[in-house]
């Protein structure tokens, strides 16, 4: 168990250095996507997707299914940016689709999931019966999947 442990411990500490950054200028991403949609808006597009994170909409978890009726309850810096990313989209005019995509999973997964995968993979029974956790997961192929329907379907910004 000693690579998991190593390979945990890096993850939580680029984890560490993603926060750092985020809370030393807190306003990086919003000013890359005023910076993108000011592009948008000299250059035509259809459509501008920006996927986003469940977590500007629910925190790191929800008691109930979540909807845009639900207003917006983001825990982290990183949550806290891709809100502000989004209302900067928003007020763009630009036209857009903004996906909050929940804990994705697959093929170059990393941090957490992808140490879960390693662990699911093993070839012994997991005690994960114990577990109360709830989580909701998406394949990497069902998001691209969506992500290529919403470049071809036309819908109304929200």
């Amino acid at each position: 168990m000693f690579w998991l442990g190593k390979r945990e411990e890096a993850a939580r500490e680029e984890k560490k250095r993603n926060r750092e950054a985020l809370e030393d200028n807190p306003n990086a991403s919003q000013n890359a996507t005023a910076n993108l949609v000011k592009a948008c808006r000299h250059h035509p597009i259809k459509r501008l997707i920006f996927t986003s994170s469940i977590g500007a909409q629910a925190g790191s978890a929800a008691d109930h299914v979540v909807t845009e009726a639900d207003g917006p309850r983001p825990i982290t810096a990183y949550d806290c940016a891709k809100l502000a990313a989004e209302e900067e989209i928003r007020l763009s005019g630009v036209p857009f689709t903004i996906p909050r995509p929940v804990i994705v999973y697959g093929l170059g997964a990393k941090a957490n999931i992808a140490l879960i995968m390693r662990i699911a993979a093993l070839p012994v029974p997991l005690p994960f019966g114990a577990f109360e956790n709830r989580r909701s997961l998406l394949a990497i192929d069902n998001l691209m999947a969506i992500i290529l329907c919403m470049d071809v379907v036309t819908y109304a910004p929200h």
